[in-house]
């Protein structure tokens, strides 16, 4: 199974990048904001947001940079950055064993987000 391909509107996060991509080496999709488990993309965060102020708040998360694809993604038109997925919403329709995402894409949302819980999974479907 190969990763989703990944659209991120949250431009205030440090692995944004133009284009609504991501550099993160891995992306983690969790439950936020309901205890019994998600019943709507809202209840979902991307664990991986990293509020970005200035560049005091890039150096902490270099170490969860997709750095392969940021330096091919100049050279090779078309390509995307595609990071890892790791998904711990197993009330969602593409969760698979092993914290793996099914989608063939997915959309983080939160554009004006300052805190991961300020983020969701958009492509998030209950079972």
């Amino acid at each position: 199974m190969r990763a989703p391909e990944v659209a991120c509107d949250v431009q205030n996060c440090v692995h944004w990048v133009p284009g609504n991509a991501c550099s993160a080496g891995t992306i983690e999709i969790h439950n936020a904001r309901a205890p019994l488990g998600p019943t709507a993309t809202g209840h979902t965060a991307c664990r991986s947001f990293r509020y970005r102020r200035g560049l005091g708040d890039v150096i902490p998360a270099l170490d969860n940079v997709n750095w392969g694809g940021l330096l091919r993604a100049p050279f090779a038109p078309g390509s995307q950055l595609t990071p890892a997925v790791r998904c711990a919403v197993r009330a969602c329709l593409f969760w698979r064993d092993g914290e793996r995402c099914g989608a063939d894409w997915i959309q983080v949302s939160g554009p004006a987000a300052t805190a991961d819980d300020e983020t969701d999974c958009a492509t998030f479907l209950p079972r």
